[in-house]
């Protein structure tokens, strides 16, 4: 988002997690792209957090239309799982 509360990826390869205490966008972006061994299932929860995050962006916000960019990609992702 423009604001720079979220930041997601979804097409970087997996990598080890780092342990540096992150919070925020940075958090979610760890989490989404790190492979801490997580199930089908468990990713599939972290991604529907991040859809729920984007759903709560405001229309007519500057953050809306990256928001609605980030959901598309996040629903595509929740498909392929």
């Amino acid at each position: 988002m423009a604001n720079g509360n979220l930041l997601v990826k979804f097409n970087t390869p997996a990598k080890p997690c780092s342990s540096t205490n992150t919070t925020g966008s940075k958090q979610t972006n760890s989490k989404l792209n790190c492979n801490p061994g997580l199930n089908p299932q468990q990713f599939q929860g972290q991604i529907q957090g991040v859809v729920n995050k984007l759903k709560t962006v405001s229309t007519g916000t500057t953050a809306y239309k990256e928001a609605e960019q980030l959901l598309k990609s996040a629903y595509k992702k929740l498909n392929q799982i």
